[in-house]
């Protein structure tokens, strides 16, 4: 049996719902690490998932695809698993009015 591989459309479907993790992983830190403390075993434990989460789990999804799809445009491949999602709001800041 062959190496598995992800089909284009799956790495269509699992990039949002891993950026969404994020932010949920990144809430939770926020508020665990407020309320708790930097210092408290809670905080280092979500801080080490995060850390995992984006510097291990991202980091291979993203050279998965760039190796399976190497034919894709560069800059598709790279929003796939970093960047903002079609679901988040972009703020643009203004200077304000004189």
């Amino acid at each position: 049996m062959g190496k598995k591989k992800l089909t284009y459309a799956q790495h269509q479907e699992l990039g949002p719902r891993i950026k969404e993790a994020r932010k949920l992983l990144m809430d939770a830190q926020l508020r665990i690490c407020n309320g708790l403390g930097t210092s408290s075993k809670a905080c280092r434990i979500i801080t080490k998932i995060l850390n995992d989460f984006d510097l291990k789990l991202k980091n291979e999804l993203d050279n998965v695809i760039f190796n399976d799809y190497e034919e894709k445009d560069t800059q598709e491949l790279i929003r796939r698993y970093y960047g903002p999602t079609s679901h988040d709001k972009i703020v643009l800041h203004q200077k304000p009015f004189k």
